[in-house]
């Protein structure tokens, strides 16, 4: 989807960098990753021995960023940095998450609060995957669960190189093909992280959610860029929080967390569609229901991005 969204984009005529993130490209969700990253193309723009792989000199021109999904919210905190924030103009967010332990509830149980009601939507095992596969073995006991969490790398590997659902036969015979190689005192985890077994009752509830708990403890001893929302009330560029209804990795309820954790005087603007998710199965099935997203949200990426470009006309 970002590759899209960067090609429509400088199909419009604006200057689009799509940096390659080596950790995150190779599915390591460190978040320190942002910081260094959004520094060197802030550098190659302003740096004029990078102009001649420009199409023009933008050293005063504004500079938004686009985050998708885990490395959204990184690429918020990365704004409160002195030598990023006087560039940044406006960052747009696509899926992001704000309380990672809520997230990774969510990710286990299905279960999220939205406008006061407790929901339940089956999650999608990505995001299980990924932070299981770099965490596991952080947790005690797991120490030695090194086939465990490869295998879950390996999974989270081909269904992002395929672009494959969770549910697609060949995800699923994959899983079951590497659990015969995961030893049994730690298939039980496996089970869990991998989704195996999302469609039955074999963990019960207090179950799931220990491990999620284990896994949001793993990550903030890793790294305390996970804890994101106590890092927002220093955030101060206007926000465009985009989310997908029926998002099945991080629950739309991420999205208004996101917006209530930013101070009250940041602009944020929040837009709920039907298009943004991470599951392929989630974008409305209906034609014209379709066309009409598409309409609704291309208008509402038009004034925001259009609002950049007359802060570069106007200089402000």
């Amino acid at each position: 989807m970002l590759t899209r969204l960067a090609r429509a984009l400088a199909d419009a005529g604006f200057a689009v960098v799509l940096p390659e993130v080596l950790p995150w490209r190779d599915l390591d969700p460190m978040p320190e990753a942002a910081d260094t990253t959004i520094r060197a193309i802030i550098d190659m723009i302003d740096d004029p021995v990078h102009e001649v792989h420009l199409t023009a000199d933008l050293r005063s021109t504004p500079v938004g960023l686009i985050g998708l999904s885990f490395s959204a919210p990184q690429a918020l905190i990365a704004t409160r940095d002195p030598a990023i924030s006087g560039r940044i103009q406006r960052v747009v967010t696509f899926g992001a998450y704000c309380d990672l332990r809520s997230t990774l509830h969510f990710q286990f149980t299905g279960v999220h609060e939205h406008d006061g009601q407790r929901l339940y939507i089956a999650p999608d095992p990505y995001g299980r995957w990924v932070l299981g596969g770099h965490l596991l073995r952080l947790i005690d006991g797991f120490q030695d669960a090194i086939q465990a969490a490869n295998s879950l790398k390996e999974i989270a590997r081909f269904s992002s190189l395929y672009s494959l659902d969770a549910r697609h036969p060949r995800v699923t015979a994959l899983v079951e093909g590497l659990r015969r190689t995961v030893p049994s005192e730690h298939r039980n985890a496996f089970d869990l992280l991998s989704g195996r077994l999302d469609d039955q009752k074999a963990h019960s509830h207090d179950e799931r959610a220990l491990l999620a708990e284990q896994l949001f403890e793993a990550a903030i001893h890793l790294s305390d860029r996970f804890d994101v929302r106590s890092r927002l009330h220093d955030v101060g560029v206007p926000v465009v929080i985009s989310h997908g209804r029926n998002d099945r990795l991080i629950p739309v309820s991420e999205a208004m967390k996101l917006r209530t954790a930013l101070r009250p005087q940041v602009q944020a603007n929040l837009m709920l569609t039907g298009l943004v998710a991470h599951s392929t199965a989630d974008t409305p099935r209906a034609a014209a229901s379709r066309l009409r997203e598409v309409i609704g949200f291309a208008q509402g990426l038009a004034q925001v991005f259009h609002g950049l470009e007359r802060a570069a006309t106007d200089g402000s």
